[in-house]
């Protein structure tokens, strides 16, 4: 038996099980129960918890793990990002609808990019529309387009040039039904274009696996932006991952799978949003990670056989 400085605990943040060397360490004491299954359920788009109580471990070990054949990819907001937002809305005079509209563009990219990147998800053939646009996206950033929020947030910036650039693979690819034609060179509008034919697109998708994308880092708000601007912000996404959620997502036909955007938020955050319906998103499209227990059924709960699997990794039977 090992000393009890001697006992490996693993890491305090679990973004560092995501690397490579650190994986099977990961497998072998993540606790696997009714909270993972859950995440899981379609209609759960939040994974809300305070902090500590395990939001980035299970959103880390779906995206490492294919757990029960499905995708998953975890997405961190930077302060780099949030600061990207402060920037636009100083420049364009955005309001809460133009956030949404920013984050429902940002989305559907990091969905189409993930998807462009991995044929488990859809065949070859039935994505190279999307496939298509990606490319010429990727093209235009000579290669170094990636679906972290950090690099997505590029467009915002390009927003006219990328613009133009799904108007020339639509034209040169015969169109797109309803597709609406480019003509505006508005911020709003550039973001609008983008949005249409990416959604025209992933709607026609036949999906083989579930993908979930989780957004993490969300409670991380940068000391330079105002708290109104970052919740402003965070309600914008919120509204844009419902709206692809429920109205987008979910409406797929003949779709084996299923797309979802899963948002990790700490409970002050979630109330400070005032959403609509907030107590039905709460208990309809919520998981809440709540892991107390008492002294007397303490040795049947969940966190006891966390304790119990962390301690015996490595140790002598």
């Amino acid at each position: 038996m090992k000393r009890v400085k001697e006992l490996y605990l693993g890491f305090s943040d679990a973004t560092n099980y995501s690397q490579r060397g650190n994986k099977e360490l990961f497998n072998h004491i993540f606790v696997k129960n009714h909270f993972l299954d859950e995440i899981l359920e379609p209609s759960r788009y939040f994974l809300i918890g305070e902090k500590g109580t395990g939001k980035t471990a299970y959103a880390t070990y779906l995206s490492i793990s294919n757990y029960k054949e499905n995708s998953a990819r975890n997405q961190f907001i930077s302060a780099t990002d949030y600061e990207k937002f402060y920037k636009l809305k100083n420049q364009n005079q955005l309001d809460l609808t133009d956030y949404e509209g920013i984050w429902k563009v940002i989305m559907l990219l990091i969905v189409s990019k993930t998807i462009s990147e991995d044929d488990s998800i859809t065949s070859k053939f039935n994505k190279s529309n999307v496939k298509q646009l990606i490319t010429a996206i990727q093209d235009y950033y000579n290669n170094a387009f990636s679906p972290e929020i950090t690099t997505v947030m590029k467009v915002m910036d390009d927003s006219e040039a990328v613009a133009k650039i799904i108007s020339k693979v639509v034209e040169i690819g015969g169109g797109i039904k309803n597709s609406t034609e480019y003509t505006e060179t508005k911020f709003q509008h550039n973001l609008y274009y983008i949005e249409h034919n990416f959604e025209e697109n992933i709607s026609n998708l036949k999906i083989n696996q579930d993908l979930t994308i989780f957004i993490d880092g969300i409670d991380i708000r940068p000391d330079s932006i105002p708290y109104n601007d970052y919740i402003d912000c965070i309600r914008g996404l919120v509204h844009a991952t419902w709206y692809l959620n429920t109205s987008l997502f979910s409406n797929i036909r003949d779709s084996k799978g299923h797309i979802k955007i899963v948002l990790l938020l700490r409970p002050d955050i979630f109330n400070a949003l005032n959403l609509q319906n907030a107590t039905n998103k709460l208990m309809d499209n919520s998981v809440f990670l709540d892991w107390r227990t008492t002294y007397a059924t303490y040795q049947n709960s969940d966190l006891y056989r966390i304790g119990n699997q962390l301690l015996t990794y490595e140790q002598e039977p």
